[in-house]
């Protein structure tokens, strides 16, 4: 994808994989994802809230019980990089 030549996107969905007694805490482990929306031929970042609308979001289940929440999201700073 990085290239834009013949981009082949997949998933691979998995279940059951933990048990649920299993916990991840993704603070602890500082878990941090970084994405953008770009141009196909300027490569140029694409933020115009015209038409790009980011919704980020965690989902699981706790104690049987299925659960959503937003997340909140900021524009990378030079110390989100460091």
């Amino acid at each position: 994808m990085l290239g834009k030549k013949n981009p082949n996107v997949q998933s691979y969905l998995d279940r059951n994989v933990f048990d649920q007694s299993e916990i991840l805490n993704l603070e602890e482990i500082n878990f941090r994802v970084a994405f953008t929306i770009e141009g196909y031929h300027s490569r140029e970042m694409k933020n115009d809230p015209r038409y790009v609308k980011y919704l980020v979001r965690i989902f699981g289940r706790h104690k049987g019980k299925e659960y959503e929440r937003l997340l909140n999201f900021h524009k990378c700073t030079e110390s989100d990089w460091a």
